[in-house]
């Protein structure tokens, strides 16, 4: 015969302390993947880069970053109305957006081959 828990106290399962120490020893793992990874650095770089040509670039450079970022390209894509005043077409939205998508699979491939020689 099983006995309930007392209906005063809510039910918690229990966890080991192994358990909470193997999250907190993955997590702590993960970021120090993360903050030593050569790669986290130049991606902050481009982000920093992106933003300022963003708000302190020209209008021909502002509209040539348009033209080359995948949110954009995307919703360039979605588009069917109001195609002219769209910085890029839809069909060469879609080539950039392949473009991004050929690119991340290839930065996938090299750091799988760098990392699992």
């Amino acid at each position: 015969m099983t006995h309930a828990p007392p209906a005063h106290r809510a039910y918690r399962p229990q966890t080991s302390r192994a358990h909470r120490t193997g999250t907190r020893d993955a997590l702590h793992a993960e970021w120090t993947k993360a903050r030593t990874l050569p790669g986290t650095g130049w991606l902050l770089l481009a982000a920093v880069a992106l933003t300022v040509g963003q708000v302190a670039g020209s209008a021909t450079w502002h509209r040539h970053l348009e033209q080359l970022a995948p949110m954009t390209a995307g919703l360039a894509i979605q588009a069917t109305t109001g195609l002219r005043s769209l910085p890029i077409s839809p069909w060469a939205g879609l080539g950039v957006l392949a473009g991004w998508a050929a690119a991340a699979l290839l930065a996938g491939r090299i750091m799988l081959r760098l990392r699992d020689a």
